[in-house]
């Protein structure tokens, strides 16, 4: 699912849409902001997992590495891994992996998430509402009550159990990294 439509899935769960209805634009506008923010939250209070920081020099090509924050000394180039390395086998970054660079100079944030769907790295930063929306295709009822949770005082709505429930099942399955999908062999005896 796009942005625009978890936008519309959590203000028809709030009330304030009918089914069939769209948001106008401005309404979109405006709540891809409080989306992009609940992404920026997760990222910052562990969610995803903790951040390790790494410090670039100028003039130098970094591989970034997910789960890290990188301070970029501008004109510093960062490149976002298309495999990583991972007990001794190459594969791709793992669902909801996070880089986050920092520039020093500017001091501009860019904001990934790696999204195992589309198998590439969301900057989160400057999401469009047509752009998938990360990690939506795990539970898009699930990130919409959460968005909706959101923006029920900008409605004066109230959120109902099945919204909190939702939402919170959503928020956990990324917290616990439910929906990885890297089995390991099970040993058998």
């Amino acid at each position: 699912m796009n942005c625009s439509q978890i936008i519309t899935n959590a203000l028809r769960r709030l009330g304030i849409l009918a089914a069939g209805e769209l948001p106008d634009p401005q309404q979109i506008e405006d709540h891809l902001e409080t989306l992009k923010h609940l992404y920026l939250r997760w990222i910052n209070d562990g969610t995803f997992g903790r951040l390790s920081d790494v410090l670039t020099f100028e003039n130098v090509e970094h591989v970034a590495r997910p789960m890290t924050r990188i301070v970029a000394l501008d004109p510093a180039t960062v490149i976002l891994p298309e495999t990583i390395r991972d007990c001794g086998r190459e594969t791709v970054p793992y669902d909801g992996s996070v880089i986050v660079v920092v520039h020093r100079t500017t001091r501009q944030t860019a904001t990934y998430i790696y999204d195992s769907s589309s198998h590439d790295w969301r900057q989160i930063d400057h999401l469009q509402a047509t752009d998938f929306a990360p990690l939506a295709y795990r539970d898009p009822i699930g990130l919409a009550c959460y968005l909706a949770i959101e923006l029920a005082d900008e409605y004066a709505q109230e959120v109902t159990e099945t919204i909190l429930r939702n939402a919170m099942a959503f928020r956990t399955g990324i917290t616990h990294n439910f929906s990885r999908g890297d089995a390991s062999p099970v040993p058998y005896f």
